[in-house]
């Protein structure tokens, strides 16, 4: 499969992550998604014309425009807060119809490409949730139901292991593990409907939970370095527990 420019946006979504991990200036390495903020500077120029022939003469300045009144003017809708304990309705630029409650532990949130995001503090590892539109380039429609199989398939630089069935919110979910094997080039795994593509790491196996609904196919991901496995469960089976279809 040929690799894109789409297959760095999981490099840059482990590099913001990582950053808030490891606190700033840290090169890269890591996942989960950090915001940055922005500033603008503006300056001007005034040309007066002064000693020059011909220039035209001062004026008057306009009167300033009046702002509008705050009754008047259009009310801004924040984002929902992302902090542990607040609940979080569906994807960033996306209406889908779910929500959950952000973990003790989960920071730095991250709502790039219709994702949310966010690191697990203490540990190497980063949790996700993704609406998909393709997973191996299949739109999601054309999936067969056993998702663990197709991978199998489909792609040998990939071991998939622990394969099973749960629940998530009282809908259906298969579960499993994806490492990327030694040696290999990673591809796009799958692309989001906002059309960001993701990939996994060679250092960082990934557990995912799949969920079918009637408005697409829902991906959770957890990854992290093997030695921390163990500290990522807990955070991850509270946040699937949290999960309600609205």
């Amino acid at each position: 499969m040929a690799q894109t420019s789409t297959v760095t946006e999981l490099n840059k979504f482990h590099d913001r992550v990582d950053q808030g991990n490891r606190g700033p200036g840290r090169g890269r390495a890591g996942v989960a998604a950090a915001a940055l903020g922005a500033a603008a500077v503006v300056a001007s120029a005034i040309w007066l014309g002064f000693g020059q022939e011909g220039a035209p003469a001062p004026v008057d300045p306009a009167a300033p425009v009046a702002s509008p009144s705050p009754s008047s003017a259009e009310p801004e809708v924040p984002e929902a807060p992302q902090t542990p304990g607040s609940t979080v309705e569906g994807f960033e630029g996306v209406t889908f119809p779910m929500t959950f409650v952000v973990p003790k532990g989960f920071s730095d949130p991250s709502t790039e490409n219709g994702t949310r995001g966010y690191a697990i503090k203490g540990t190497s590892g980063a949790a996700a949730v993704f609406l998909v539109s393709t997973f191996t380039r299949v739109p999601t429609p054309d999936l067969p139901a056993d998702l663990a199989a197709h991978i199998r398939q489909t792609r040998d630089e990939l071991t998939v292991s622990n394969v099973a069935m749960t629940e998530v919110g009282g809908r259906p979910a298969q579960t499993f593990t994806l490492a990327q094997k030694p040696g290999t080039a990673a591809f796009d795994l799958f692309c989001v409907k906002a059309g960001g593509c993701y990939k996994l790491l060679e250092e960082k196996p990934m557990d995912v939970t799949v969920v079918r609904t009637g408005q697409g196919l829902v991906l959770f991901w957890v990854e992290y370095a093997p030695k921390d496995r163990a500290r990522v469960q807990e955070p991850m089976q509270t946040w699937l527990a949290s999960v309600r279809w609205e």
